[in-house]
């Protein structure tokens, strides 16, 4: 058995990445942006550049004043923020704001559903999917957002 034995292994993958990586390494026009373990590249982008790369939504809240206005003020005060698709939650009563559903695509054994807050795009991952046209609540988890 191989024990200590260093491996780079070279994927723009981001799903094969997170599966086998301890530690990973995006880069930027040659350049290494951001390093660390799955968990805090993924869901602690350094930039929205690395946030897109690696599939979170990548909000600019001075293009959405309504969310910014709803959102906490020392998360608001961020500018752009990174939530991952899984994070965000869509329907019910209850929510940060109201949306409107642009897109539903099935995605194996849930539906990714794109909505617009002034224009803005946020993806979620849900169940069960709203009909497009549809307004929905939607509410961003406070601890899974991050600024970058």
């Amino acid at each position: 058995m191989l024990e200590d034995v260093t491996t780079v292994y070279v994927t723009h993958n981001r799903t094969t990445a997170r599966a086998i990586a301890d530690r990973i390494a995006v880069m930027n026009d040659g350049e290494i942006v951001q390093t660390g373990d799955p968990e805090e590249v993924f869901e602690r982008p350094a930039s929205p550049m690395v946030a897109d790369f690696t599939g979170s939504n990548v909000i600019d809240l001075e293009a959405a004043p309504t969310l910014q206005s709803a959102l906490d003020g020392e998360v608001a005060a961020a500018g752009t923020l990174a939530i991952r698709p899984q994070a965000v939650r869509i329907g019910g009563e209850t929510g940060d704001v109201r949306a409107t559903v642009e897109q539903v695509v099935r995605e194996d054994a849930t539906s990714r559903v794109t909505v617009a807050i002034d224009g803005v795009a946020i993806d979620a991952f849900v169940d069960a999917p709203p009909s497009v046209g549809e307004e929905v609540r939607v509410w961003l988890p406070r601890d899974r957002l991050h600024p970058c």
